[in-house]
């Protein structure tokens, strides 16, 4: 508390300072955390106001009272004395119970890195938070507008009319217990366990003869990749699976297949522009021999 008092009657003496306080937050606590992130977390929750306190109480985080911040007569007196030298009253803010709570809250975050509810809102009057002026949710959004009238039952069923170039959907990003988005990083971890591989149905494994096991090329707008078939019930017919993470190279060589390849920048959400990672046309076949 000492650093907030001394930060406090810096600002009230340099008052264009505030514009850049995440860097002089970075350069100063930073450094003593190692970290410019705790140190940014620590400059967003000073100036916490009292809907923020309020939720977070209903949590069990509850504002520390005026004993417990006069203790420190030390602190106590740093603040009134560059209160007056400085004349302003801004380093007095550090006696209030807000800079202590927000002092507690960050503690109690550090001290529990698994997480921790840090609010719960009022549900008797949850409304009370929106900031529209008429205090109503707002779900016209005028941009989507003409966008929304374009979906019908006729058109839905047009578009899912199968291609018959692509007849298969891939979906991008399967997890297992052995996978995550990013896990590959080194070959090792997944020595022997059959990892990146495109995971299909079993009727569809039928219908075009394949084998489980056995490498099959997979064909989208995009790109063309060969990969190991696993047939499992994990996954619905009609669509295949690929999990995300792999194609990274590895003392020269490549492990697994980059899923990202297949997908189009162009075959995207018109709002949001996000690709369809999780509907990507494709079709799957046997490799010439």
């Amino acid at each position: 508390m000492d650093y907030a008092a001394a930060l406090f009657s810096f600002v009230s003496k340099n008052k264009k300072t505030a514009k850049v306080m995440p860097h002089i937050l970075s350069m100063t606590l930073g450094r003593v955390f190692e970290s410019g992130n705790k140190a940014a977390l620590w400059g967003i929750l000073l100036p916490a106001n009292k809907k923020v306190v309020a939720a977070a109480s209903r949590k069990g985080i509850t504002k520390p009272g005026w004993f417990e911040q006069l203790t420190d007569f030390r602190l106590v007196s740093k603040a009134i004395i560059g209160s007056i030298r400085h004349k302003s009253i801004a380093p007095l803010a550090i006696l209030t119970p807000g800079i202590g709570w927000s002092q507690k809250m960050f503690q109690e975050i550090l001290t529990h890195p698994e997480g921790l509810w840090i609010g719960k809102t009022d549900f008797e009057n949850n409304m009370d938070e929106l900031k529209t002026l008429d205090g109503k949710i707002h779900v016209h959004i005028p941009e989507m507008e003409a966008w929304v009238h374009e979906i019908t039952p006729e058109q839905e069923a047009k578009a899912l009319v199968p291609n018959d170039r692509f007849p298969m959907t891939l979906s991008a990003g399967r997890h297992t217990s052995n996978v995550a988005n990013t896990l590959m990083r080194k070959p090792d971890w997944n020595k022997s366990r059959r990892v990146c591989t495109l995971a299909m149905n079993p009727d569809d494994a039928a219908q075009l003869n394949m084998v489980d096991g056995k490498i099959v090329s997979l064909t989208t707008e995009a790109a063309s990749v060969e990969i190991e078939l696993e047939i499992t019930g994990e996954t619905r017919k009609g669509e295949v699976l690929m999990p995300h993470g792999f194609g990274l190279k590895y003392k020269g060589r490549e492990h697994g297949v980059n899923v990202n390849r297949l997908t189009k920048s162009s075959h995207r959400d018109r709002f949001a522009a996000t690709p369809f990672h999780r509907y990507v046309p494709c079709r799957v076949e046997k490799l010439l021999v």
